[in-house]
C-alpha cells in the first residue's frame, strides 16, 4: 500500500517551500507542538491559501475561496452563529439538498454531524483560509459589529452623497450614520 503523503511533503513537491524549511519547521513542532501549516504560515513561508490548497489535495476536498463570496444570509443562518463561530465554518450555499459549508477543518465529523441533524440536508464540507471564515462568520452573524468597523474607516469629516427615491440628492454626514 503507498504511502500517504504529509502536508509537508506536498507542499516540497509543490515547491512552495523547501526541503530545508521543511526541517525547520518540524523542529519549532517538535519545541512547541503545533500543526506544522500553522508554523509554516507564522513564518511567513506560506500562505493560508497554500496550506489550505495542499490540504485539500491530500484530503480530496475542494477548496473554496470566500473573500468576496456572495452569500444569503438564509443559507448562513442554517448554521448557529456559535457553531459556526466556534468551529468557524460557513455555510455557501444549498444545491440538490445538499449543503456546501466552507471549513477551516473539513475533517470536523461533529459539525458536520450537527448541521445535518439540524437541517436534514447532507453536507458537503469544503477547505476555506482560517483568517477568510472568521472575517466572513464576523461578517454574516454580528452584522452590527462589521458595519461598525466599516463606518470606522471612513474619515470622520467624510460627507457621502445619498439619493433619495423621489431622485433628490443630500448630503450626509458619516459621523451621524455613526451614531446610529
Amino acid at each position: 500500500m503507498a504511502k500517504r503523503k504529509r502536508l509537508g511533503e506536498v507542499l516540497v513537491d509543490a515547491c512552495i517551500i523547501s526541503e530545508d524549511q521543511l526541517s525547520e519547521a518540524l523542529q519549532l513542532q517538535q519545541e512547541k507542538p503545533r500543526l506544522i501549516g500553522q508554523i509554516l504560515v507564522e513564518m511567513g513561508w506560506v500562505s493560508e491559501e497554500e496550506v489550505c490548497r495542499a490540504v485539500a489535495e491530500l484530503i480530496h476536498v475542494s477548496y473554496v475561496d470566500i473573500d468576496h463570496a456572495m452569500i444569503s444570509q438564509d443559507v448562513v443562518q442554517l448554521a448557529p452563529e456559535h457553531l459556526a463561530a466556534r468551529r468557524n465554518i460557513l455555510p455557501l450555499f444549498v444545491q440538490d439538498k445538499i449543503l456546501y459549508v466552507a471549513m477551516e477543518n473539513p475533517l470536523d465529523v461533529e459539525a458536520i454531524q450537527r448541521l445535518e441533524f439540524s437541517t436534514s440536508m447532507r453536507v458537503k464540507p469544503l477547505i476555506a483560509p482560517p483568517s477568510q471564515l472568521r472575517d466572513m462568520v464576523r461578517k454574516h452573524y454580528n452584522v452590527d459589529e462589521y458595519l461598525g468597523r466599516v463606518l470606522e474607516n471612513v474619515a470622520g469629516d467624510e460627507t457621502v452623497s445619498v439619493e433619495h427615491e423621489l431622485g433628490a440628492e443630500q448630503t450626509v454626514d458619516v459621523g451621524e450614520i455613526r451614531k446610529i
